[in-house]
């Protein structure tokens, strides 16, 4: 938990572009927590992602959301001193492999915020397309817009 909360606390550009502040003492432990409605934790995972000893990064997913053959990246973050490294890119290729041994999942889903337009190239260049869905997003006082990506794992 403490490691995941540096993570974080490595990342002030993220949480500044989507919630307005720095990260709070408690959202690494809200990250192990939240759910979408209708999922329970055996479909949660939160993965470290690690360059030797120390934790540089984390993926959030869960498992056939918004449907059974979709698994969702809820967050994945990479510690800004470690950006622009290939380490996205890296632990993506893990994910997917991961989730591809599932047998049951063909998609992959994530939702990059307006306010956080900037990391939109990194998933275009990793094969996510959009789908033209948008949503409405709000976290205290950011107002934006969320738009939902998608890459087959075919």
């Amino acid at each position: 938990m403490s490691a995941l909360q540096r993570v974080f606390e490595g990342t002030p550009t993220y949480f500044e572009r989507v919630t307005g502040a720095p990260a709070a003492p408690a959202d690494a432990q809200s990250t192990y927590t939240a759910l979408p409605e209708g999922k329970d934790y055996k479909d949660k995972f939160v993965f470290g992602i690690f360059i030797g000893e120390t934790m540089v990064g984390c993926i959030d997913l869960i498992r056939a959301f918004p449907d059974d053959q979709t698994a969702h990246i809820g967050l994945l973050l990479i510690d800004e001193a470690h950006q622009r490294r290939g380490v996205g890119a890296a632990a993506l290729r893990q994910l997917e492999s991961f989730v591809r041994a599932w047998g049951t999942c063909s998609s992959l889903r994530a939702g990059v915020v307006g306010t956080n337009g900037e990391v939109l190239p990194f998933w275009l260049s990793e094969g996510f397309r959009r789908t033209g869905e948008i949503k409405q997003y709000r976290y205290n006082h950011v107002e934006s817009c969320l738009e939902i990506l998608v890459k087959d794992l075919a």
